[in-house]
Formats: structure tokens, sequence, C-alpha cells
């Protein structure tokens, strides 16, 4: 799996969808911006295989 999106801000997403890991590069934040990572684990924990009937087991 992998893509970009946007054009001032760009993110970049890697990985296999049922691999062990996936990954993510962003260009284009002002310099000395702070990414909240506790935000960013509560999104991730959203996608998180297990979470339901419907999902990935």
């Amino acid at each position: 799996m992998s893509g970009v999106f946007g054009n001032k801000l760009k993110v970049s997403i890697f990985g296999e969808s049922h691999g062990s890991a996936i990954g993510v590069t962003i260009d284009g934040l002002p310099p000395g911006h702070e990414i909240d990572m506790d935000n960013v684990l509560e999104e991730m924990k959203r996608r998180a295989p297990g979470q339901g009937a419907l999902s990935t087991p």
C-alpha cells in the first residue's frame, strides 16, 4: 500500500495492509510544529484489527 496526498502539506503513507507495520511521512509542516501523538495513537486505535465483527481479526 502506498499513497501521497496533498500539495502544500504532503502526507505519504506506506506499508502492507496486513503486514506488521505501516508508516507515514509528512512534508510541509512549519518548523517547530508539534504533532499530538496521543491524538494520532487514539485515531490509529480506531483502525486497529479486531475492533468488531466486521473488521480484520
